[in-house]
This record gives C-alpha cells, structure tokens and sequence, in this order.
C-alpha cells in the first residue's frame, strides 16, 4: 500500500512537467516529437490507473470488514450510475432482476459488480451490443458447487449471477484470470491492468462467499459469486 502511494507523487510530476514542456515547445515540435509526448502521456496513463488499481486491491486486502445490511438492488442501480457512459456508447441492453439484501460493506460490493459488468462491457463482441443480465436465487451451496469446503456445501446462500454475450474466453483460463495481473488479451486489444478480477476475489472471500466463472471462447461469460444467508 505504502509503496503503491508513494508512487504517485512521482507520477504526477512527470505529467506535469511533461505537459508543461509540451506547451512551451508547441510551436516548434515536428510531427515525430508530437507522437513522442503523446507515448509518454499515454504511459502515464496507464500507470496512473495501474497505481489505483493495486491501491485498490491493497485496501481490500487490509480493511477489516464492518459487515451491516446491503441491498444489491441499490448497489447495482449505483454502479450502473458511474457505468453510465460506457453503456450508452456501447448500446448495451443491461437487465437486473430482484437482488437479495446481504450483510456486506457497501463500497466494496459496488466496486465487484463495477469490475464484473465493466469487464463485461468491455469484452463484448466487435459490432454487437452487448448484452448483459444480473440475477439472484437462493440455492444450496453443494448444488451449484460440488467442490465448496468444508461444510459450505451444506449451507444456503444468495447466488449472483454476472452474465454476458461478449468474445467468452476456454474455460481452462477460469481460474488464472482471478489471479493478479493476468490478462488473456493484449494491451493492444483491451485496455486494463489484469488486476480488477483479483480484486473481486478479495471482495467475495471477505464477505465469506466464493466466486467462480464459466465461458467458452466466443459465446460469452458467466461469473457466479455466492453470499452467505445470514
């Protein structure tokens, strides 16, 4: 967390000497020079977002949750506020059945579904709307996931479901892409820093649930998490 925060000092005085100098030099700089400054803008763009990502990632890590009453439905309708751009560039169709209330740390749980139907967003076919459902039932943890541990398979609990008609990925890479820095894509294709699934792992397993996803390479993703019934 220290290193990741100091890191951003540094960070902001390259930008602004960078655009300073840019400014200053405007009138003389060639075409050549112009896509120079123009790759150092977008380095630092993308550190810049690296940095919040793992200062992200590093909160979710460390806070202690204080776990109170949290209804998904309001969750989802404020993450699809902050979503607002991408969705109408994109032309998706984003349907939200009934959610549960589940005892939860509110920022942490906007910040999962954000990272889960933004992925979903921006892993959507080429030319094709995305398309995009989130819903709820109550299931017995063994019916959906044989392999929970312990006596988990036994317990209740609310699943959510995250479910896409984007480009999907084999279901061989369903685990590592919960893994940190991960990306299945180049930086070329997609943009990101393979961080935002790791940090949804962290926000599920300290709520006490588990997450998993399902997909097969061009016919879209599901991403399942399991909530505890309190």
């Amino acid at each position: 967390y220290a290193a990741s925060h100091d890191l951003q000092e540094p960070l902001r005085k390259i930008n602004t000497f960078s655009d300073r100098l840019k400014t200053e030099l405007s009138s003389q700089l060639n075409e050549t020079q112009q896509r120079m400054f123009e790759r150092i803008e977008n380095a630092t763009r993308r550190m810049r977002q690296l940095i919040d990502d793992l200062l992200d990632f590093s909160r979710v890590s460390r806070k202690k949750n204080e776990l109170k009453p949290v209804a998904l439905q309001a969750v989802i309708a404020l993450m699809l506020q902050d979503l607002e751009t991408g969705i109408q560039e994109s032309g998706a169709a984003i349907t939200v059945k009934e959610l549960p209330v589940i005892h939860g740390d509110e920022r942490q749980l906007q910040q999962l579904f954000q990272n889960l139907v933004g992925n979903a967003l921006k892993y959507s076919k080429p030319g094709e709307s995305p398309e995009i459902a989130v819903t709820s039932r109550l299931v017995k943890g063994a019916d959906v996931r044989p392999e929970l541990p312990g006596g988990a398979g036994d317990r209740q609990f609310h699943l959510v479901e995250v479910k896409d008609n984007g480009i999907g990925f084999a279901q061989e890479d369903a685990q590592r892409i919960f893994d940190l820095f991960t990306r299945l894509h180049g930086r070329s294709e997609y943009t990101g820093t393979g961080i935002g699934l790791s940090i949804a792992r962290k926000v599920v397993e300290s709520h006490n649930g588990y997450i998993w996803a399902e997909s097969e390479a061009g016919k879209g993703a599901t991403f399942r998490v399991l909530f505890p019934v309190h």
